[in-house]
Order: C-alpha cells, then sequence, then structure tokens
C-alpha cells in the first residue's frame, strides 16, 4: 500500500474519558491551527490506491463514469490530432466542443487521461492503464516537428493556456499514476513549445501555476518555476483576498476564477507564503458567504454576482439565467456549471482541509458533492453532458446541446477524485469528513490499519465502521460532526452507547487501543429547515434534510404557508426509500441527487406564518419618539434584543465615555430584531452594534439551529446596509426559570463561536459559565425574584463580560 505524498502535520485535540474510551471534541483549524505560517499541512491526503469505494450512490456514480470513459473508442479521441498531423486517422470525429476547428478541439483529451490514470491508481484495473498508455502513445505520435501539439491552429491562438493546462496534468498523471514513462517525454515536448510561444495573458492562463509546481517537483526543471511566477494573478486577483476585499466582481469567469484559487493555494503549498493562504481563506469566506446557493452551486451565467443586493435572488428569474452562450432558440437556463464548478470548488475545499483542519471546509464539500454532482445527469453515449445546474422555478434536468463540452472532462476527472474526498490522517490516526460506503487502508506505525464504512448515509442517519488490524493499535479514530446536525451525535464502540457532547463543526475524536472487529457507530440525526437565498430575499427558501437539498415537485412557483422556524411540524417525511417529504398542503419534495425528467422548484417563497409582529409596534413607536424630543448620540454603540437588554436601564453609566443607544424590547425574538432594524437600527448609523437575543427564541421552541440560521439572517441584512460595522452577539445564559433549555443555549453559542471564527466582522461573548455556580447551575444571587431577568448582582458581571469587546 502506498504511503500518503503529501506533508505531514499532526493536530492536537483534547479529551474527555467517557464508557472506557477517549472521547473529544477535536478543535477545529481556527483553535488548532489558525493561521498557517508556513506550508505545513494539518491533515494528510490518502493516495488513490488507499480509499475503494464500496456502494451507495457516490460509488455507483463514480463506477458508471469509469465504464463510460473507458468506452469511448481511442481512434475517436486521436481522430482529429491524426488529421491535423497527415497520419492515417481510423475512427470517426467525436464532433460538438471537440471538433478542432469548434470551440475548444481536443479540450477534453488531457482531462480524460488525467481521469483514466487516477481510475487506474484507484482500482488497479489495468485496462485503464492500457487505455492511457494507447491515448499518450497515439498523442506522442501526433505531435508535430516543433513540438505542436493542438487539434488545430484555431486552438492554439483562442485557447492555448486552456490546452496546456489540461494536458500538462493529463501526462503528469499518466507518468504517476499508471507508470507511464512516454507521458514524461510528452510533458517536456509540450512544455519545451509553451515556453517558447505560449501567451502570458490569453484564455484562462491564470489557472496554470497548480500545475507548474506540480510538473516542477516532478521533473526539477525550473522553468516550471519561472513560468509559475509569469502566471502569478496576484495583483489583479490574489491580492485583494489577501487584504480582505472581495474580488469575486460580476466582469470575472465564475469557475475558471475558482480553479485559479486552487494555484493560490499550490502556490502557498510551494512556497508558505502566507499571503496566499490568506487569499484562499478570505475567499472561501467570499464565496460561501456572497456567492453560494443551498446547493453549494454558484456563478449564474458563469459570472460572480455583486454581494448583498439580492442577485442571487433575481438569478433565480429565468430570463436572468438563459444559456449563457446566447446562440440557442429553445429555452435553457444555467445557475451553476456544474461538473467544472464542483471539480474547482472541491479541489479548494480539500486544500483547506489539509492545511488547517477545520472541518468547515469537508461540510462545504460534502454540500457540493451531494447537492451538485451527485445531482448530475450521467453522461450520453452521444457526448451530451450534464453541464448547468437550473435552480428557477418548474426548472427540469437537461443535457447541454452540444457535444463534449468542457464539463465532459470535469465530470471525469471529479467522479474520479472521490476516493480523495472521504478520508484524511495526520500521525496519530484517521479523520471521517464525508460518510458512504467506502474502505480505507493504511501503514500507521508499522502495520497496516482497515478501516470499513457501511450503511448509505443518504437514507439513513447512522455511519458504521469496522476496523481490520492483524495486532492491536492505538490510533486515534476522528469523525466530523457536521455543522448541520442539531441533535447531540450518539456513538457506540462495540455496542457501547453514549451521547457526544461535541459541538456541530469539530471532530469528535476516540482515542483507545483498536482491536480486530471493532465497530464504532455514529448517528446525526437529521433535521429539516430552511435556508434563504439570500439576506434581502428571506422569503425565498430552499428546504434542506441535513446536508441534502430537497427540490418542490412542481412546475412553477410555489408557495408555502407554515412556520419557517419549525419545518418538522408541517412537512412530514414519507418514506425511507425515496427521501420523500410532504407539506401539510400536500406539496412534495424530493432530493435534487434523486430526479431525473420531474419538474421542481428549488426556492420556495414562504408565506409569512402567524409570527405577529404588530404586538412590537407600540415600542418601537415610543422609540420613534423618544429620538423626536431627545436626539440619539451619533457614533454611537447600539445595543439592541429583549428584555436582557430592556432592563439593562445603567448601560450608560456602566461604560463611561461610550455613547450609548438602548434599543431592547423585552420579550423579542432574534427575526424581531431583523423585521425592525428599518427603525432601530440603520436610523441611527451606529458604528458597533451589540445584540442579546435568543433565549424567547429557545424557549418558544425553535430548535438551536433554527436560532443560528435567525441570527446569521440578522447579520446578513446589517451587513447589506452597514458592511463595516462589527457585531457582537451576547450569546443567551442559563437563568433558573428556563434551565432545561440550557444544553440548547450551549449549542447555540457553539454554532455562533464557529460562525464567528471565520467572520471577522462578528465576534461573540460568552455569558454561559459566567452564571454558574460551583454545582454547575445558575446562582441565584445573580436574578431577580422571577428567577429570569439579572439583578444588580448580574449586571455587573455582565458588564464586566462586555467590556473587553467595546470598540476603542
Amino acid at each position: 500500500m502506498k504511503s500518503s505524498s503529501t506533508y505531514l502535520a499532526s493536530l492536537t485535540l483534547g479529551a474527555t474519558i467517557l464508557v472506557g474510551i477517549l472521547l473529544s471534541s477535536a478543535a477545529s483549524a481556527a483553535e488548532s491551527s489558525q493561521k498557517p505560517g508556513h506550508a505545513t499541512n494539518v491533515l494528510q491526503a490518502f493516495n488513490y490506491a488507499d480509499v475503494t469505494l464500496t456502494g451507495g450512490p457516490v460509488a455507483d456514480q463514480a463506477q458508471a463514469a469509469r465504464e463510460f470513459y473507458l468506452a469511448v473508442p481511442n481512434d475517436d479521441l486521436l481522430n482529429g490530432f491524426r488529421l491535423r498531423a497527415g497520419l492515417p486517422a481510423p475512427g470517426k470525429p467525436m464532433g460538438g466542443w471537440y471538433d478542432p476547428e469548434n470551440f475548444a478541439g481536443g479540450c477534453t483529451f488531457g482531462q480524460l487521461i488525467s481521469a483514466l490514470a487516477r481510475d487506474y491508481a484507484n482500482t488497479g484495473d489495468a485496462r485503464y492503464k492500457e487505455k492511457v498508455s494507447q491515448m499518450v502513445h497515439g498523442f506522442h505520435e501526433a505531435i508535430g516537428p516543433d513540438g505542436f501539439f493542438f487539434a488545430s491552429v484555431k486552438i492554439s491562438t483562442n485557447w492555448p493556456c486552456y490546452t496546456y493546462d489540461k494536458n500538462c496534468a493529463g501526462m503528469r498523471d499518466a507518468y504517476l499514476l499508471a507508470s507511464n514513462e512516454e507521458a514524461l517525454a510528452v510533458l517536456k515536448i509540450m512544455t519545451d513549445w509553451a515556453y517558447k510561444n505560449m501567451p502570458r495573458r490569453k484564455d484562462e492562463w491564470y489557472t496554470l501555476p497548480e500545475n507548474f509546481y506540480n510538473c516542477y517537483a516532478l521533473t526539477g526543471d525550473k522553468r516550471y518555476l519561472e513560468m509559475a511566477h509569469d502566471y502569478d494573478y496576484s495583483k489583479e486577483y490574489y491580492d485583494p483576498f489577501a487584504n480582505g476585499v472581495n474580488a469575486f466582481t460580476p466582469d470575472r469567469h465564475a469557475y475558471s476564477h475558482i480553479n485559479s484559487l486552487c494555484s493560490a493555494a499550490k502556490t502557498y503549498e510551494a512556497t508558505g507564503d502566507d499571503k496566499y493562504f490568506k487569499t484562499i481563506s478570505n475567499a472561501w469566506d467570499f464565496l460561501t458567504g456572497t456567492q453560494m446557493y443551498a446547493s453549494g452551486g454558484w456563478g449564474p451565467n458563469e459570472r460572480f454576482v455583486p454581494a448583498g443586493q439580492g442577485a442571487l435572488a433575481a438569478s433565480l428569474s429565468f430570463e436572468q439565467t438563459r444559456w449563457h452562450f446566447h446562440k440557442r432558440d429553445t429555452d435553457y437556463a444555467n445557475n451553476f456549471e456544474t461538473p467544472c464548478g464542483s471539480y474547482a470548488n472541491m479541489n479548494l475545499d480539500r486544500y483547506l482541509l489539509r492545511f488547517t483542519g477545520d472541518p468547515k471546509y469537508a461540510d462545504n464539500l460534502e454540500r457540493v458533492l451531494y447537492n451538485g454532482m451527485l445531482a448530475a445527469l450521467p453522461m450520453q453515449p452521444d457526448g451530451r453532458t450534464f453541464y448547468y445546474s437550473d435552480y428557477h422555478p418548474g426548472a427540469q434536468k437537461q443535457y447541454f446541446p452540444s457535444a463534449w463540452p468542457c464539463c465532459s472532462g470535469t465530470y471525469a476527472e471529479v467522479t474520479a477524485d472521490y476516493p480523495l474526498d472521504i478520508y484524511f490522517h495526520d500521525d496519530n490516526g484517521l479523520y471521517v469528513c464525508l460518510f458512504t460506503p467506502s474502505q480505507v487502508q493504511w501503514q500507521h506505525r508499522g502495520q497496516t490499519i482497515t478501516v470499513a464504512q457501511t450503511a448509505d448515509f443518504l437514507q439513513s442517519d447512522t455511519a458504521t465502521f469496522t476496523v481490520h488490524v492483524k495486532k492491536t493499535a492505538r490510533f486515534s479514530f476522528n469523525v466530523r460532526v457536521p455543522a448541520w446536525a442539531t441533535e447531540p451525535a450518539t456513538v457506540s464502540v462495540n455496542g457501547h452507547t453514549t451521547s457526544s457532547t461535541n459541538a456541530p463543526g469539530t471532530f469528535l475524536k476516540i482515542s483507545r487501543r483498536w482491536h480486530d472487529g471493532d465497530t464504532v457507530a455514529v448517528t446525526f440525526p437529521k433535521s429539516l429547515r430552511f435556508e434563504a437565498v439570500d439576506a434581502q430575499t428571506p422569503e425565498l427558501a430552499a428546504l434542506m434534510y441535513g446536508p441534502i437539498l430537497l427540490v418542490a415537485l412542481a412546475n412553477g412557483d410555489v408557495d408555502l404557508h407554515g412556520n419557517k422556524a419549525t419545518p418538522a411540524a408541517w412537512i412530514q417525511r414519507q418514506d425511507g426509500a425515496s427521501l420523500a417529504f410532504r407539506t401539510d398542503e400536500g406539496q412534495v419534495f424530493r432530493p435534487l441527487y434523486q430526479l431525473r425528467d420531474e419538474h421542481y422548484t428549488t426556492y420556495c417563497r414562504l408565506v409569512p406564518a402567524n409570527h405577529d409582529f404588530a404586538k412590537w409596534e407600540k415600542e418601537i413607536a415610543a422609540f420613534e419618539r423618544s429620538d423626536l424630543t431627545n436626539s440619539p448620540p451619533t457614533n454611537a454603540i447600539l445595543f439592541t434584543g429583549s428584555s436582557g437588554i430592556r432592563k439593562w436601564t445603567t448601560l450608560a453609566q456602566d461604560f463611561p465615555g461610550q455613547p450609548v443607544i438602548n434599543r431592547g424590547f423585552g420579550g423579542c425574538e432574534i427575526e424581531d430584531c431583523t423585521h425592525f432594524a428599518d427603525r432601530i437600527v440603520f436610523p441611527y448609523q451606529p458604528r458597533a452594534i451589540f445584540l442579546r437575543a435568543g433565549d424567547n427564541d429557545l424557549w418558544a421552541g425553535k430548535s438551536a439551529m433554527d436560532v443560528f440560521l435567525d441570527f446569521k439572517e440578522f447579520v446578513a441584512a446589517v451587513h447589506a446596509r452597514l458592511p463595516q460595522v462589527k457585531i457582537t452577539y451576547i450569546n443567551p445564559n442559563p437563568c433558573p426559570s428556563r434551565w432545561k433549555q440550557a444544553d440548547k443555549e450551549k449549542i447555540l453559542g457553539n454554532l455562533v463561536t464557529n460562525f464567528c471564527r471565520s467572520n471577522h466582522s462578528v465576534q461573540c461573548i460568552d455569558t454561559f459559565d459566567m452564571v454558574l455556580g460551583p454545582d454547575g447551575k445558575p446562582r441565584p444571587e445573580l436574578f431577580l425574584d422571577d428567577r429570569l431577568h439579572f439583578s444588580a448582582q448580574g449586571y455587573q458581571l455582565l458588564t464586566a463580560r462586555v467590556q473587553p469587546y467595546l470598540p476603542k
């Protein structure tokens, strides 16, 4: 079994002894490796040969793709290259984009070699190796005496960088993964031509450095380092991200610019320059925070959208996304360039996961895989490809009208890379990042360890693992606790069960001496939730079930009548086989990845339920009348929220010298603060905002995740209008009268804290432990006789806790 070729790094995690095993809340990168100062990886990747897909829809899609591409005739793939070289050209033209004089002739040739070499490395099936050998040899024979390797002069003029990039990766993979020596010679010939002739600013030049650094590591040829410098995208693109500026502008092609971030990641790995880490870390935050649909997709019309303007919601209009190329009479909409976008996004997620060990990147990888790539239609024999995902109302999955487009190449690569997405490791043990039937085998301290994962987690809530060792071995077993998990995980080791206190967005660590046949079962109950398309359009929301996007079976707009915060109260699961859900009014939802020909609507309009905003009108109007007679201070610090703020009557005295405004209204929930922001936040143009709310929300029956999502909507609404204002969340503290919701308050605090780690304009003040006495219960003297609100002594503690967070 081959060992991993990536850099080594270990992740030290805390632990707590439970039921005879070591069970811990494993820290994310924000705690253990927040800002790597060098290119040492926290986690290491496995090789293709180390992981086997053993069942389920992920394995099924990967296997179908392998067999499809294996069956494409070699003579057809080489036909255009041989014709250009004047060689006998058996076979027939591929058609579509692949033809030499079409849009991007031969554009996917190198990608198919890459994918087939990866398939061989993963499966050991000699058929893939033989096909790679024949393709490389045929291509080699067709290269001109001067090293010209393109299918036509047109392609060398229009797409020189793109084509070299894909062929470069193909030859490298053929050599490394399929032991093809001829591919190394072909790589040198292509590079000799490219070094002298390839323009430095043409087509998608900015994606090249990733390959250049890889090829330098393979060959030691310093020309690759020189070209990596020549094609660096720092000034125009990387530097703004590194400085915290969102460079996803609507003039930029979406897929290739996410792919370019992988070049920044490789540059960081190769050079250790922290600027490139800041680039990809900040860019990922902007991508997931300002560009992403609930599916994990992005890039309507293959462009980025302006942030904070409701542009994602606008893109759901069919007229906004009618076929990017504008050459077809019939209707075709596009929201996400699916195979290409999934490939780039998942590659970036893997880089960041290795660099940091932060499971949030695995959360995103899971979202993109299950709702992006797994939802793609299979390839067709004539080369028709599922190119775009469509999220407009009444959509239907369609094939791209032209055969063999770019996405037919990335379809092969992204499915071939599935083995890389599931497991990672460090010197101490294994990290499980995705839940799908599979097996991983690696060398750990001198012996071979195999872990088999069974059960289809998409259909069930439990993933089961079995350890196989020849003799007992001590290692840590780390399982991702998904960010979407709303209930505590249940963990069973050899049938001994316990509950986990791990917060969502961490790794659950089990450290023990393992015996052959030991089993681990981890259950993460999935639940329903709505995710708004953007902060400006909260009434348009997609329904999620854990990591799975559910779409309404409908041929047009869908209105839903129910409480957004508690979808489980009015949407029920019909059966386990199809994961179908039905509302009380009869609307059926199914996972997008299961659909084929059905019409569907991704974002439904949530008609407001019976949340009574009008009951606060008297208090809000009183604030407005007070402002007319007593002008509020300018450049002030605004405190808003429920009665914990309203009853803080000593606010101004507690923070002398600080202009403060108190806009608390007792009994409110976070969504009330968002609803009335136009009247109690924005008129004051505050320089900082402190929000203390959420306890009433939990008491009303909302889950911690629901309240967290309401908090995120508040943040998004404020930052859409006041992007520079820092928001500080004072998380709910336990109190005697509501002690039974203390666990939910703790989960809420953890969710917000994890969110704040990657959102520098938001911070969280933890007040949970502040009120607890030696017995672990709230101290009575900190509360009034109602056992709910703070006493003067309680506010003294709160003042001391808030003071360090005030703006200077």
